[in-house]
C-alpha cells in the first residue's frame, strides 16, 4: 500500500531548499512507516508528488535549473496525474504536476529536452 505525500506550491522561493525539505520529509515518513507497520505487514511505501501553481514565475524558476528538477522528481509527470484525478497507484518515483487556477486543473509537467545534433 501507499501513502502520498502531496506539496502544493503557490509561490516556491528557494528551489534546493524546498527539495531537501521534500527528501527529509519522505525519510521521516518511511521511518515512521516501518515503526508503525504491524507485524508480517509490510510498510506503506511513501511517495511525493509536487503541485505546483503553474504561474509564470514558477514556470521560469524550474526551466532555469531543468537538472535539479529531471533528478528530484524523475515520475511520469502524466501517471501522477491519472494517480492524483482518477485515483489508482501513484507512481514509485516521486512526481511533479502543475495546478492551472483558472481551469481547476492538474496538468503534466513537460520538460523541453535538448538535442545535441553533432
Amino acid at each position: 500500500m501507499a501513502l502520498i505525500q502531496a506539496e502544493c506550491w503557490n509561490t516556491i522561493g528557494d528551489l534546493g531548499a524546498a527539495v531537501r525539505s521534500t527528501k527529509r520529509k519522505q525519510v521521516e515518513a518511511e521511518a515512521h512507516a516501518i515503526a508503525t507497520q504491524h507485524d508480517g505487514q509490510d510498510p506503506y511505501r511513501i511517495t511525493s508528488v509536487w503541485v505546483i501553481r503553474a504561474s509564470a514565475t514558477n514556470r521560469s524558476l524550474l526551466a532555469q535549473y531543468p537538472h535539479i528538477i529531471e533528478t528530484s522528481f524523475p515520475g511520469s509527470s502524466r501517471a501522477w496525474v491519472v494517480a492524483l484525478t482518477q485515483g489508482g497507484p501513484p507512481p514509485i518515483k516521486p512526481g511533479l504536476v502543475w495546478f492551472d487556477p483558472s481551469t481547476r486543473r492538474l496538468i503534466e509537467h513537460r520538460t523541453a529536452r535538448t538535442v545535441d545534433h553533432r
